[in-house]
């Protein structure tokens, strides 16, 4: 179903942490304090926090730049369903913010050498012992891409029985058609999320359009048709027809307009207030077709 319009993709990212709890510290803590060993735990930050900001911020970026352009396919394991048009787009972004983490690995490393010639900032809680090779803070940093086809029944090859095989192969086929309904059930709650948001700006007395809501409903319409890989689709179609709507009927004003002309808001506001209902019927329906729970309501 649907393999040549999308892959699967992982991305990978972890760090070697900063801090280390100190038993002694806490033990002599505790004492001092009069309360039990087990309740008190000393930890202690061996790289300046600013450092450890950095690569934070970096991975919190990836992230984002990453599930921007992929959809949800499976919590357990991280892999993400990439339409294929989007595929070199995620390629060349998360190339550039491997680059980044790469320089900031570098400054991780240096920090760690750094505070371990500086004995005196943590004065007796220091142990030479705590404080890896900048070899061991490069290995132990990871930023990956990992990509690979969506399952296909017809893929596997056993030498079994028919009736197993057709039950191996109905496994599949079943897990595989619920994960596609969870994607674009994603899609559909974050539309439907995203035009509450702006439809009650539009709607309030306050009569304030913030450009930022405006322009990520803007990048959201324009993002839209490349992840509609199930365009063939009821499912699909539905949301071919609501990208159309709300291109042609809503992005096509300028904020100020939305925001400066009276008439101009009540229609924009009217065209928010159907498409967010469409949206979340469609998730409905989809929820209801996989087997349960519910739209989360904004």
């Amino acid at each position: 179903m649907l393999r040549g319009s999308a892959l699967l993709a992982r991305l990978t990212i972890r760090r070697l942490g900063a801090d280390r709890t100190d038993r002694k510290a806490g033990k002599l803590l505790a004492e001092h304090s009069g309360a039990k060993a087990d309740a008190v735990k000393v930890k202690k930050l061996l790289v300046p926090a600013e450092i450890t900001a950095k690569l934070a911020a970096v991975t919190k970026a990836s992230r984002r730049t990453f599930e921007r352009l992929s959809l949800p396919w499976s919590d357990e394991d991280g892999w993400r369903l990439v339409p294929s048009v989007n595929l070199q787009q995620v390629i060349d972004d998360l190339a550039l913010r491997q680059v980044e983490w790469s320089e900031v690995v570098e400054q991780y490393a240096a920090a760690f050498e750094k505070a371990k010639r500086d004995r005196m900032r943590l004065g007796g809680l220091y142990n030479a012992s705590d404080y890896p090779t900048s070899d061991e803070v490069r290995a132990a940093c990871v930023f990956e891409m990992d990509y690979q086809p969506l399952p296909d029944s017809k893929d596997i090859r056993l030498d079994i029985g028919d009736d197993a095989m057709a039950d191996i192969q109905a496994s599949i086929e079943k897990r595989s058609t619920e994960k596609h309904a969870m994607a674009i059930r994603f899609i559909y709650t974050r539309v439907h999320e995203l035009l509450e948001g702006f439809y009650g700006q539009v709607s309030s007395e306050e009569m304030i359009v913030r450009p930022s809501t405006f322009q990520l409903l803007r990048q959201t319409v324009d993002l839209l048709p490349s992840m509609n890989i199930w365009a063939d689709t009821p499912a699909g179609k539905a949301l071919d027809r609501l990208t159309a709507d709300l291109r042609d009927r809503v992005v096509v004003y300028e904020r100020a307009t939305i925001q400066d002309d009276p008439a101009v808001r009540r229609k924009v506001a009217a065209i928010l207030r159907a498409a967010s209902d469409k949206a979340f019927k469609e998730a409905e329906k989809l929820i209801k077709a996989s087997g349960g729970g519910s739209v989360p309501t904004v």
